[in-house]
């Protein structure tokens, strides 16, 4: 006798076959997607990668060949270049020139004072002569009384005598062909030392003197050593 498979109802067959229809349509979607992001790799691996390379490998190569296929251009270009810096150092040396000829201009006064400052210069480098008044050897104040001899100004022999002449000048107010006058240390006041004001500007000046070691040499007067020894200045002019 055989068994009796009962039946299954309708309603449980049509909701298995709905059940799988679903995952099919899943898994097909699934399918689908991998291979075609698989694709997209593939195209970018095959087609835009490489492209991409031989892209900038061809612009590499014409950079390199426009630069060494014009070596004139490099060599016109470091040339102009090189002869710009020069201009401007030119430029440079030039205003420079101007200012200190314009300082100068700006506090001499007369013809003769350029002369006077002229004739001190034209000493520079005569060896130190205690009592010597000529170009074989001078000691200060005879240095600057053989300078103001030039333009007929006849000025005492010693720098204690020579600081007696012409007026007291506060040191803002010094010009050239002023007569500076120094003490031998900081806290004396006897004046042992003479030198004229050649140069000056909004932050220094310089003065000629015949010094001891050196013979006659141009300094800078407001910095370094001889600027804490100076005791006064007069103008004789």
């Amino acid at each position: 006798m055989k068994a009796k498979i009962p039946d299954i109802p309708h309603i449980l067959i049509r909701r298995s076959n709905s059940f799988t229809l679903q995952k099919l349509s899943i898994f097909v979607s699934i399918v689908t997607e991998i291979y075609q992001k698989k694709l997209q790799v593939r195209i970018y691996l095959t087609v835009v990668l490489p492209f991409l390379l031989l892209t900038c490998l061809s612009s590499c190569k014409s950079s390199r060949t426009s630069h060494t296929s014009n070596p004139k251009n490099y060599q016109n270009n470091a040339s102009a270049g090189s002869s710009r810096h020069r201009q401007h150092k030119k430029e440079d040396k030039k205003e420079k020139e101007n200012t200190k000829d314009q300082n100068y201009n700006k506090y001499t006064s007369s013809d003769q004072v350029k002369k006077l400052i002229k004739t001190a210069r034209s000493y520079t480098g005569t060896p130190y002569k205690y009592g010597g008044t000529s170009r074989a050897g001078l000691d200060c104040s005879g240095f600057t009384s053989i300078s103001y001899q030039s333009i007929d100004v006849t000025i005492p022999r010693t720098s204690q005598s020579q600081s007696t002449i012409g007026e007291d000048i506060d040191l803002n107010d010094i010009q050239p062909g002023d007569l500076v006058f120094f003490s031998a240390s900081k806290n004396s006041k006897k004046i042992t030392h003479v030198g004229m004001i050649t140069e000056v500007d909004d932050s220094n000046a310089k003065f000629i003197h015949a010094s001891t070691q050196l013979g006659v040499v141009e300094n800078e007067l407001l910095s370094g050593y001889y600027y804490s020894l100076i005791v006064k200045i007069r103008r004789v002019l």
